[in-house]
């Protein structure tokens, strides 16, 4: 059967718990690193509309994934020569057709980050593919544990699956499946949205907040109407504020009591930006929300973000992706390559001349404090 077909057309049934795993052959995938369908669970939907609809989690999780995705990988040997011929290594630097690997890290850590799980598959020796985090449920035998990943009801692949490599964040809900940090910023996220909502919705009323019209004499449903529909048409809207309102037969326009001041929610939208941040590990000054930001304040927040955000995961993909990859090859190491990290070379380099100030070291003894091998 087709795979991706199979991977695309799922309707999201879910089969019952606990099934009995079925193992079917399936052919080559391809196109899956850009594929999504329509099915989802609603859960799922809402993460990824998150990451739509709002600014900070989309500059949150871009900034995370596009960085460690920036991080080179090394493959060496047990001497530490670097190899490049090597088919892992032609792995990680183009594990399929359709893209880099620079793309298939950053999807990776872009489906952690909203969903809480990546699921990566090898299929033969030459290619990976990333599958769709909301596409993928798992199955569970009568003990409990997962015994089959699937795509649809037709498309199973075995939980011992080597080629099948299944990435999560912890949760303490579930042994199963990660959780997203978006999970602990569901109500701060939506407080920014409804704040964003209000302001766009006063600006549309004209730039402050709607009053009403006082008259006189009494209005039949027909002149009710037809006033709301000339008042829609002529002075809604941002294109029609300060626009001057004429007004006759004894009518009047009262201001509501509240007013756009007291309906400022600009301090609120500020708390849960910063909020959504934290649970990130995003400092606030990288996100333009610092007001008395400097370039060495800003230079502190980025070290800062490398050390305690971007290291831990990277550290926690490269770990597993190691394990899977090197299975049959316990001779060979996948390291990352920090000096391709301007952050970190800068720090290396400031690290290096404090070192060569220790005039109590001999030369060998700065060289390795500073990781250089030989003399």
């Amino acid at each position: 059967m087709n795979f991706l077909k199979k991977f695309l057309q799922s309707n999201g049934k879910r089969m019952n718990e606990p099934s009995q795993f079925e193992k079917k052959n399936f052919s080559k995938p391809k196109n899956v690193i850009y594929d999504t369908i329509a099915n989802y669970t609603s859960r799922e939907s809402y993460c990824g509309n998150l990451y739509e609809d709002n600014v900070i989690v989309y500059r949150c999780v871009n900034l995370i994934a596009q960085n460690i995705a920036n991080i080179k990988y090394e493959l060496k040997d047990k001497d530490g020569n670097i190899l490049k011929d090597h088919e892992i290594a032609k792995l990680i630097t183009r594990p399929n057709d359709k893209c880099d690997w620079f793309m298939m890290i950053n999807a990776t850590v872009i489906d952690l980050l909203l969903h809480g799980n990546a699921y990566l598959y090898k299929y033969d020796e030459d290619e990976i593919i990333r599958m769709n985090a909301k596409n993928v449920r798992i199955d569970r035998n009568d003990s409990g544990d997962a015994e089959q990943y699937a795509c649809s009801d037709e498309c199973k692949i075995d939980a011992n699956d080597k080629k099948f490599l299944h990435i999560k964040l912890f949760n303490p809900s579930s042994p199963w499946k990660g959780m997203s940090p978006i999970s602990s910023i569901e109500k701060s996220a939506m407080l920014y949205n409804s704040i964003t909502n209000h302001n766009q919705s006063i600006l549309n009323n004209g730039g402050r907040v709607s009053g009403a019209l006082v008259f006189d004499n009494h209005l039949t449903d027909d002149q009710i109407s037809d006033l709301r529909e000339r008042l829609d048409s002529r002075y809604s809207g941002s294109d029609s504020a300060g626009r001057i309102m004429i007004l006759e037969g004894g009518a009047q326009w009262k201001e509501m009591s509240i007013s756009p001041k007291d309906m400022d929610f600009s301090k609120a939208k500020m708390d849960s930006a910063r909020e959504i941040a934290l649970a990130f590990g995003v400092p606030p000054v990288m996100l333009g929300m610092h007001e008395a930001s400097s370039f060495t304040y800003y230079r502190e927040a980025r070290s800062n973000f490398w050390k305690e955000t971007l290291f831990p995961f990277a550290s926690m993909i490269l770990s597993q992706l190691k394990d899977w990859l090197l299975q049959n090859y316990p001779d060979l190491q996948l390291e990352y390559d920090f000096s391709s990290v301007p952050v970190l070379s800068a720090q290396k380099e400031e690290y290096e001349k404090h070192v060569d100030g220790l005039s109590f070291l001999s030369i060998e003894e700065k060289r390795e404090l500073c990781g250089y091998k030989g003399k």
